[in-house]
């Protein structure tokens, strides 16, 4: 789930932050009143993905799996349609010395995956309506829980609702300034049942303490979002992994320090922009493309 091939082929637009931590800082002007609620706030912010009939951004993204460094840029686009979201995905990456395009295009019956590397190309497609279908009827399985890549079948707002799901936000939203922009900054942590249910061999039952079971070593124990004030534009995401406890601090308890595995930055963003329906249209030509929709449907539940 959270391995090379899964930023790769899945999204290619996570990754860890390319500015240091100090990028968002406290601010030093009087901060308007935070939410009390931090799930509330991202419901806000998908709300405003999904207002605009059309969305364009530029993305930016570094990260590292396994000592693979992967840094990239791309763009995003989505379209409101009768056949639901329509979005396309465009990213250019670096892996190490290799570099590979990617293409992620829904045009609301098919999610076409095109991959280049090294004068090669794989392309690949999902059918969406037997994928949703799928979904209605393991709604209530819980160890359907993290199926497929959020971002892949949803955009960037399903990739939010699917944080808010699965991952608890028990302080109130810290103001702060990503460069001039005053920002949101709302950081949380795994639900205890989505644990329970993405690693049951590890998290079986509930403990307390140093008993707790780790999570594998690539997986993130954290989220970190940021969001424009007073928009809620998401302009980062970022998946950290908490390491031991450093010094006391000046109230004598253990410093938290996290490293950060993967981010997604949004550097530009346009609303309401005309976007035209076949940008969203994808044409395979005569080359092989392979259908994917068996071998995601039969490996949602597979573990790292």
């Amino acid at each position: 789930m959270w391995n090379l091939g899964y930023a790769l082929s899945a999204l290619g637009a996570l990754a860890v932050l390319a500015n240091s931590w100090s990028a968002v800082a406290e601010t030093g002007q009087r901060p308007p009143p935070a939410p009390t609620r931090q799930e509330s706030l991202l419901r806000g912010a998908v709300r405003q993905l999904q207002e605009p009939t059309t969305l364009r951004i530029m993305l930016r993204q570094r990260s590292e799996f396994f000592d693979h460094a992967v840094t990239g840029s791309g763009s995003y686009l989505h379209r409101s349609s009768p056949r639901g979201l329509l979005f396309k995905m465009e990213w250019k990456l670096a892996v190490d010395d290799q570099v590979t395009t990617l293409q992620q295009i829904s045009d609301g019956r098919f999610l076409w995956l095109r991959r280049d590397l090294s004068e090669k190309t794989r392309l690949s497609r999902i059918d969406l309506a037997r994928v949703q279908d799928e979904w209605a009827t393991a709604a209530a399985e819980p160890e359907s829980l993290l199926r497929f890549p959020a971002l892949a079948f949803g955009g960037i707002p399903r990739l939010l609702l699917e944080l808010e799901e699965h991952f608890v936000f028990p302080q109130a939203p810290r103001s702060g300034q990503l460069g001039e922009m005053p920002v949101w900054v709302l950081r949380g942590g795994w639900k205890p049942d989505s644990l329970r249910q993405l690693w049951p061999q590890r998290f079986a039952s509930p403990t307390r303490g140093d008993s707790r079971p780790a999570l594998p070593p690539h997986v993130p124990t954290h989220v970190q979002i940021v969001l424009e004030q007073p928009t809620l534009m998401p302009r980062r995401i970022e998946y950290l992994r908490e390491l031991a406890p450093g010094n006391s601090g000046s109230a004598g308890e253990p410093v938290r320090q996290f490293r950060r595995l993967l981010t997604l930055e949004m550097l530009e963003i346009v609303r309401g922009e005309p976007l035209d329906e076949t940008l969203f249209f994808f044409q395979p030509g005569e080359g092989e493309v392979i259908d994917q929709t068996d071998h995601y449907l039969q490996n949602r539940n597979r573990r790292p």
